[in-house]
This record gives structure tokens, C-alpha cells and sequence, in this order.
């Protein structure tokens, strides 16, 4: 075929180069005087045969010839063999600048990043796409769970109302497919959406949980047909009030926290130094420390905000005046919209350490770990229930000078190919952790999984603490925080919702749990005139804890201190075989009966010597010595 081709291509260059000699100029064009029934005949013969890939195609309505009036024709050029164009040389690899690789995301990815709009795509659908987008994940799987949940309860009205089943959707959209994600999917109306909502509450087969799940879905359906993202079908509202809650079925799963630590038990926690008999190792156990003081007296969220200081590594601190915090990733947790990421937020920790003084731990202490993460001292010659003291330990078992620290690293114990360090992965569940550490490390008690700003809410509560000194912690409004965590939270007309970046009133409630636990820098409150007055006379009648306990606005009784000693195993006493001072302790060694026999003499002499001084001042006293030596004899 290819022979062939080349034989007709020469025949026609041959034909223009016959008819181009003499070459003739007619205005301004050079002309031939070939026939026109050979170049219309040659022009049918190569338009008819199929060409290779690296010739092309010639066809009459593209020729290369043009009618000049009668048989003078014009040449404009002749075919040529032409190729792919070649591609740009590489350079060699040791030349080329590596691109950083990308990290990829742990887990499975989100249904919302896989979404594609379609090839083309209204503004609406445009629109859409950047509102799925700003949406959370929770949120996404929210709505998809409530429209399985319709279409298991009330079928019959989804097949009114157009709706197609789960998975006839468009696979790119951001649910993929799974339900209805652009505004050309969705043909819901209020009339559907008030017939559909009635069939599942009728049905008695879901829950108020799971109606309020349908409602969300009936909502998102209302912003797919051109509504506001707040609001919902004008039904929705008339039909949630009929509702009957004891004729619906019972919550599945309660998630609401029961046991909860006491602040006595907190107290207990962190007042616990770790030794040697401590079930967990001293890396782990200072981990764990860190943890729960994060949890607990913290009062971190179990999921949203461990996983924000855990992706987080950005840190400031100020050892000398005991304080350290860590930022959360992408602000604070509970945020959606444009106020998502425009609120930043702390963790912030405080000196844990007796003596009204921070002692740190040694620059290279880390080399006195071993390898199952046990100093090889077997002591600790600082405090190891300073969440600051702890978290200098863990940066410095860390390698990432950087990428920086990590708060949550997880510990590999000691195994035949390798020694106990921190791997490259973090805790997946931190509150689980510190419960671990709660139950098995101090052994203080078990606690629910959620009960981390319940924990917040009773210590602030039993030291008094006012409502501005604690939203620098939870952030939450007034009348929330007290409808959800602390009932007895008095009055405030404080308002603010920012966090304070200065670290006086940051950790002004830390420090007061501090002074609580007898831990922590000197702090003082200041005091108003009248209340200097009254703060000088209790010092004047001796009553100086009694004072500080007033000052820093902690209760004065001492029903937490029992508290705590009944917590903590009673130590047995000796037993005795008299209350005399000859009395003989049948535990006691011999050097010890010998020495309490003497200790006894001397008494004996002693109280002697004092009734003969007595007898020669009164005479009625030799009576009594005489009476005394007759009773014995």
C-alpha cells in the first residue's frame, strides 16, 4: 500500500514539475499549462486512498490547486511527508530538581474529595459545589444517613415523590451517587417533602434522632432546589410538632457521660508520683500524664479537639514562669462556615511541681531512658507529675528538629528487631488513653469516654471558679455551658468568646487547680481594700491556710481532704499489749524493748525527783509519798 502511494505522489510532483516549465507570471502568479482532466483525476486518487498515519490526507475540497479562468491552474505547494512533532528531552535525573513528595492523608479519603463537576456545569451547580465543600465530613454523612433512612421507612412516598434509590445518582457528585448532589438531581417539593416526613414518623420505626436525621436531608434538598442553607421546607416545622416521643422507639446508644472524675480524684491523679512498682513503664506513664491533664482538667472534646492538638506543632512556653501551650490545628472545634478557622485557640498547661518552684529535667535525660522506657535509675529526681517537666521528656525522645514536636507520639515497646522510641504515627485515641492511665496506672477509678468537659465543669464548680477565668478554657457562651456543664455557674455578664494570649489570664483557673493540689508557682490574687482588711486580721489570729484558701476563692471547709484520705488505704497500727510504760511491743525487735525499758526508768526517776521537791515545800505531799510506798509493799 505504502509502495503504491509513493508511486502516485511521484507522479503528481512529476505532473506540476512538467507543467510549471516555461513558467508564465499572470497577475503577479506563476501558471501551468496542464490539463485540467489529469490534476482533477490525480486530486479523486489520492483523496480516495487511505493514507498512513504519517501522511496527510488529501482531499478536493482542500486542494492545492485553484482555477485561474479556463485550463490555467495555480500550484500552490505539493505534498509532503510530515511526522509527529518530537518531544522535549528530559533531563538527566541527577539534574532535575525532585518535586517534595506529597503526604498522603491516613485513611480512606472522603467522598468529597473524589467529586467532579460535570463537563458543563451551571453557576448553580458551581455554587453548590463550593458549599458541599465547605462543608465537614460528619456533616455529608449525616444526610446521606438520613435519606437511607427514608427510603427504609417510607418507601412507597420516595417513589412518589421521583426520588431515585440509593446509588442512582450521579457517581460524581459529593456523595457519590449515593443520593441526590447537584440541583438537577434533586425534584423535591414541599408538598413531597411534607408527605415524605409524615410517612416516617407514622412509621413508628425511627427514632427521634433518626427523624431529626431526615430532617436534615429534607433540609439540604431545600438549598439543592434554591433555598437558604439555614432554613428548610415551610412543613418541616408544623409536622415535628405532632410528634409523639413516648410513641417513638428508644435511643439506640446513650452517649451522655455517667462516671465522671471527682476533683478529689483529680487531686489524687496528679499528686501520685510515678516509681518503680507502676505497672506502666515511665515514658508511656508520662504520656499518659500529659493526656489526661489534656482531657481532664483541660477539658479537651474526645474527638475534634485531641485530633486538633494532635495534627498540631506549633508551641510556646516560658519554663521560668511555668507555663507552656500548644495551638490547635486550624482553630477552634465547633465551627462551620466563614467562622471556620478565623477563631485560634491554646492549650495551655501549667508547673505542676511542689516547692512553690519548676524543676526540669536535664538537658540529655533522654539518655538515661532505656530501652523499655524506664530510667535506668529507677528514680526520678524531678517531678514527674508536671505536665511541663513531662512534655520537655517526650521533645526530647523526639528526632524532628524540622517538622517540630509532637504532643501525642506513639511508643513502641522494646522487641527483638528494635528498642522502645516514639514511631512516626501519634495515639490514635487519646481519650482512651487517658483512661487507661486513670484505671491502670494510678488506679484512681474508670471513667466514661465523654466525660472530659463534665470533669471541667465539676472542678470549676467545687473551686468557685468565676465565668471569666473559665471561658479562656471551654469557650463556650454563658447560658450554654451552664445549660450543658456547670448548672450552679453564677451570673456573669461576660461575654467575650476570644481566647486571651497573655498567660496571666489564660491559666488564671490552672493555677488556681494548682494551688488546690498544694502544686504550682506562688500565685496571688489581688485584693479589693476591704478585702486586704479582712485578709490581715485572719493572718493576725493565726489562720494563715485558712487566708489563702479565702484569697484564691477556694471553698475553706475540708471535706476534700477526707475525701481523699478515705480514698487512700489506712495504714495498721501496732498492737499493744498495754498503755503502761512498761508495756512491751511483741513486734519490736530486742534493741527496740531494750531502749523503750530504759526511756521508761528515766521517767520513773524523773517524776520521783519532782514529788521529793514538792515534799519539802508541802508536808501533805510526804503523806501521800508514804502512802504511796505502803501501797507497794
Amino acid at each position: 500500500m505504502e509502495v503504491a502511494f509513493e508511486f502516485l505522489v511521484l507522479l503528481f510532483n512529476q505532473c506540476v514539475s512538467l507543467g510549471t516549465s516555461p513558467p508564465i507570471e499572470r497577475e503577479g502568479l506563476p501558471v501551468c499549462n496542464v490539463g485540467d482532466l489529469l490534476f482533477r483525476a490525480a486530486h479523486a486518487v489520492l483523496s480516495l486512498i487511505v493514507l498512513p498515519h504519517y501522511y496527510r490526507r488529501v482531499s478536493v475540497s482542500e486542494s492545492f490547486f485553484f482555477i485561474r479562468g479556463g485550463d490555467m491552474f495555480y500550484c500552490e505547494n505539493k505534498i509532503r511527508k510530515t511526522t509527529m512533532p518530537k518531544r522535549k528531552r528530559r533531563p538527566p535525573a541527577k539534574f532535575a530538581e525532585k518535586a517534595p513528595p506529597k503526604k498522603r492523608k491516613r485513611g480512606p479519603p472522603a467522598f468529597a474529595e473524589k467529586a467532579k463537576l460535570p463537563r458543563y456545569a451551571s453557576h448553580q451547580a458551581k455554587l453548590q459545589s463550593d458549599k458541599n465543600e465547605a462543608r465537614e465530613p460528619k456533616t455529608m454523612s449525616t444526610i446521606r444517613y438520613g435519606f437511607r433512612l427514608a427510603w427504609a421507612a417510607a418507601p412507597l412516598e420516595m417513589e412518589r415523590a421521583k426520588v431515585k434509590p440509593v446509588g442512582g445518582y450521579a457517581p460524581d457528585n459529593h456523595h457519590q451517587g449515593v443520593c441526590f448532589g447537584w440541583p438537577n438531581e434533586c425534584t423535591m417539593t414541599n408538598l413531597r417533602a411534607s408527605k415524605i416526613l409524615r410517612a416516617c414518623v407514622k412509621s413508628k420505626k425511627l427514632t427521634l434522632d433518626q427523624i431529626k436525621a431526615v430532617r436534615k436531608m429534607l433540609a439540604y434538598s431545600y438549598e439543592l432546589r434554591g433555598g437558604k442553607q439555614s432554613e428548610n421546607w415551610t412543613c418541616v416545622k408544623g409536622i415535628m410538632a405532632t410528634i409523639k416521643v413516648s410513641q417513638l422507639p428508644p435511643k439506640m446508644k446513650e452517649v451522655v457521660p455517667v462516671n465522671i472524675p471527682t476533683p478529689q480524684q483529680l487531686k489524687l491523679a496528679f499528686t501520685t508520683e510515678w516509681t518503680a512498682d507502676n505497672a506502666w513503664h515511665f515514658v508511656p506513664w508520662c504520656l499518659g500524664l500529659i493526656c489526661a491533664y489534656d482531657a481532664y482538667v483541660w477539658g479537651c472534646r474526645s474527638k475534634e479537639d485531641h485530633d486538633k492538638i494532635k495534627k498540631s506543632r506549633t508551641h510556646q512556653h516560658n519554663w521560668t514562669q511555668g507555663w507552656q501551650c500548644t495551638k490547635y490545628h486550624e482553630g477552634r472545634a465547633k465551627l462551620t462556615g466563614m467562622k471556620k478557622g478565623t477563631r485560634p485557640w491554646w492549650c495551655w498547661r501549667v508547673c505542676m511541681c511542689p516547692g512553690n518552684r519548676h524543676v526540669r529535667p536535664p538537658p540529655d535525660y533522654h539518655v538515661e531512658i532505656n530501652d523499655d522506657g524506664d530510667p535506668k535509675c529507677k528514680k526520678v529526681a524531678w517531678c514527674s507529675t508536671c505536665p511541663l517537666a513531662c512534655t520537655e521528656l517526650i521533645w526530647q525522645l523526639q528526632y524532628e528538629e524540622d517538622e517540630g514536636k509532637r504532643m501525642y507520639p506513639k511508643w513502641l515497646p522494646n522487641s527483638k528487631k528494635r528498642g522502645g522510641r516514639f514511631g512516626t504515627a501519634n495515639i490514635n485515641e487519646v481519650s482512651k488513653y487517658a483512661e487507661a492511665w486513670l484505671e491502670h496506672a494510678q488506679k484512681v477509678g474508670k471513667f466514661d469516654h465523654y466525660s472530659g468537659r463534665k470533669s471541667l465543669a465539676n472542678w470549676v464548680s467545687h473551686l468557685q471558679v468565676p465565668y471569666a477565668e473559665s471561658v479562656h478554657i471551654h469557650g463556650d457562651l454563658h447560658q450554654v455551658w451552664g445549660r450543658n456543664y456547670q448548672e450552679d455557674i453564677p451570673t456573669s455578664v461576660y461575654s467575650i468568646r476570644n481566647q486571651s494570649r497573655e498567660p496571666e489570664k489564660a491559666c488564671k483557673a490552672l493555677r488556681k487547680f494548682a494551688k488546690w493540689c498544694n502544686r504550682g508557682l506562688p500565685y496571688k490574687q489581688k485584693l479589693k481594700q476591704t478585702d486586704r482588711y479582712a485578709d490581715h486580721l485572719l493572718r493576725a489570729l493565726g489562720k494563715h491556710k485558712l487566708a489563702n484558701k479565702i484569697r484564691m476563692g477556694m471553698p475553706s471547709s475540708s471535706d476534700d481532704e477526707v475525701d481523699v484520705e478515705a480514698s487512700q488505704p489506712k495504714r495498721k497500727r501496732r498492737k499493744v499489749e498495754s498503755e503502761s510504760d512498761d508495756a512491751i511491743d511483741t513486734v519490736a525487735s530486742d534493741h527496740q524493748q531494750k531502749f523503750r525499758l530504759k526511756q521508761s526508768a528515766k521517767r520513773k526517776k524523773k517524776r520521783k525527783a519532782e514529788v521529793k521537791e514538792e515534799a519539802s515545800v508541802k508536808p501533805e505531799a510526804v503523806e501521800k509519798v508514804k502512802k504511796e510506798k505502803g501501797d507497794e509493799n
